[in-house]
């Protein structure tokens, strides 16, 4: 929200104490917000390892498909349609959270 407030105060004033003493943050900010105007994106560092968005698609679709296939069969299957590798433990927890049961 700041962001949006300073950038245009900043582009008629031109001064960086002024913008954030109205916004109600730090000169280094408002800066800093006028270098990069888009944020960047907070991913937290890592690399996601987990099943992504299309990946739970494709395990969901093939537990329909196949409600007798192991987690091996799981994996295979998210492969072979496009997805990523993942071991047993993701595809295991990725099960779990919705309440899935595999017996």
């Amino acid at each position: 929200m700041g962001r949006d407030r300073a950038l245009p105060i900043f582009q008629e004033i031109d001064s960086f104490d002024y913008v954030a003493e109205v916004v109600g943050c730090h000169p280094s900010t408002v800066r800093r917000w006028e270098r990069r105007v888009l944020p960047y994106r907070m991913g937290g560092g890592m690399e996601r390892r987990t099943l992504t968005c299309e990946d739970r698609l494709l395990l969901s679709k093939c537990i329909c498909i196949y409600p007798d296939a192991i987690v091996d069969e799981l994996s295979v299957f998210i492969y072979a349609n496009g997805g990523k590798v993942y071991n047993r433990v993701d595809i295991t927890r990725r099960c779990q959270e919705p309440g899935l049961s595999r017996k």
